[in-house]
């Protein structure tokens, strides 16, 4: 499972650093995001955009062996209840610190949009920033998720 783990990793790694030299190296591959003409012509974005597209149908119509555990754990079937159940005190307290944790990682998210719509409102960052930063984002909470994951906190 874990090598499983590893190689989505990777190939996320390289999709990152394949649309950042893409910004780089051939900054025209981004000028269907300034136009608003996605598709009338293929640019190496389309690429990404089909991993996207097909990612989140794989998610709503998942093939088996597909999606991650974690991504099936509201399912029924894959819940698995403790041997031993936890004091409701104790219980309550975990669900009150994951709630104000989750509150926290809202607000930072919507910190976030709000200085990228700021920035991006006064022309600091245009429609290709935009999308770096959307890429970025993406890469870096998959990443965090594996990273908590192996790291045993169940994020």
């Amino acid at each position: 499972m874990r090598k499983k783990y590893e190689g989505r990793l990777v190939f996320r790694v390289l999709v990152f650093t394949a649309v950042f030299a893409l910004y780089f190296l051939r900054p025209e591959s981004f000028r269907v995001l300034e136009t608003g003409q996605f598709f009338q012509a293929f640019s190496p974005l389309h690429l990404l955009w089909a991993v996207w597209i097909t990612d989140m149908v794989l998610k709503v119509f998942p093939i088996p062996g597909t999606l991650a555990l974690g991504a099936k754990k509201h399912l029924k079937a894959y819940f698995v209840p403790a041997a031993v159940p936890a004091p409701e005190e104790k219980l309550r307290a975990c669900i009150r610190a994951d709630t104000r944790r989750a509150l926290g990682v809202l607000f930072l998210w919507i910190a976030l949009g709000v200085a990228l719509g700021s920035l991006f409102k006064r022309r600091i960052l245009g429609e290709k920033e935009l999308f770096l930063a959307a890429v970025f984002f993406t890469f870096a909470i998959l990443s965090a998720w594996w990273c908590g994951a192996l790291s045993g906190t169940g994020f």
